[in-house]
Parts: C-alpha cells; sequence; structure tokens
C-alpha cells in the first residue's frame, strides 16, 4: 500500500512537472515574441534606414505565424509589403500575408470573410507572381478554404431540405456553383 502511495505520488509530481514545462514553453514562446518586437521597434528607432529593417520585418512575421498570433503576423506581413514593394521578398511577404489570414479561417470557425480575402489575395498572388516558390503553397490555401466553405454551405444545405425549406437550401448550394 505504502509502495503504491509514493508510485503514484512520483507519477503525479512527474506528470504536473510536464504539464509545468509545457506551461513554460508556452509562456516562452510569448515572451520571445514580445521580445522579439521590442527589439525590432527600438532597433528601427535607432536606425530608421538599415537595410536590415526588411528580413527583421519578415522573421517577425514569421516568427508570429510559428507563435500562432496569427494578426501580428499579417500584420508585420502587410507592412513588409506597404514599407518594400521593391523587395525581392515580396512573395514570401505576401505568402506569410495569405497564410495567416488562412491560419485565422482554420481557427475561427471558417469565416466566409476570410474565405473571401484568401480568395482575392490568391489570385492577386497568382497574377503577380506566376513562377514563385510558394506559388503551389498558395493555390493550395486557397482551394483548401474554397473547399471547407463549400462543406459548410452544403451541410446548410442538408438542415434546411430538412426543415423543409427548399429554397433557402437552394440558395447555399448556388454559392457552391461561384
Amino acid at each position: 500500500m505504502r509502495t503504491t502511495l509514493i508510485s503514484a505520488s512520483i507519477a503525479l509530481l512527474f506528470l504536473s512537472g510536464c504539464a509545468s514545462i509545457d506551461a513554460k514553453k508556452s509562456l516562452k514562446a510569448n515572451v520571445n515574441t514580445e521580445s522579439a518586437d521590442n527589439k525590432y521597434i527600438a532597433f528601427r528607432s535607432a536606425h530608421p534606414d538599415s537595410k536590415h529593417l526588411p528580413s527583421m520585418i519578415l522573421r517577425l512575421s514569421q516568427t508570429h505565424l510559428k507563435a500562432k498570433e496569427y494578426l501580428l503576423s499579417d500584420y508585420y506581413a502587410k507592412s513588409f509589403l506597404s514599407e518594400y514593394s521593391y523587395d525581392k521578398h515580396v512573395p514570401e511577404a505576401f505568402y506569410l500575408h495569405i497564410k495567416s489570414i488562412y491560419m485565422r479561417f482554420k481557427e475561427n470557425g471558417s469565416s466566409e470573410e476570410l474565405a473571401n480575402q484568401i480568395k482575392n489575395n490568391s489570385k492577386e498572388f497568382v497574377s503577380n507572381f506566376p513562377k514563385s516558390k510558394y506559388l503551389s503553397k498558395v493555390i493550395q490555401i486557397e482551394k483548401d478554404s474554397r473547399k471547407v466553405i463549400a462543406n459548410r454551405n452544403e451541410e446548410i444545405a442538408k438542415t434546411y431540405d430538412t426543415l423543409g425549406n427548399k429554397k433557402a437550401a437552394e440558395y447555399y448550394r448556388s454559392k457552391n456553383k461561384k
């Protein structure tokens, strides 16, 4: 009985230790993005004309994307696009912009507004960067978001079918044909 109690106590301590390690990693990721933001702001203030600013902004967008901070990732991607539209890394920034919208789309229950943003930005990307290494990823993101919305529209149409509202069901099915 006593060894069982000791074993259970050790297991509990180990498991709680693992949970706190995960919590610390999560907290560390958030602190790292905040620290990176602060360092960028300080660097930009001290060196407003530095040639390193474009790459810093891109890295911040990537860092926030990895930390699941999609709005901040999008903010930095759009900042890059507006400030450095001449830069050779514009396709990467545009891809990060689309990817951060897509991640919000997946996380927030498939908003039709975000799906439209993905669709419009993807069209622009394909038109402007037909030879980009990010092209296939952007096309896949657009297809995936379209598929999610089509499935949602079909589920809504089936619900209306069940309720006997054929007109509403047809409306949602017609949205998939556009």
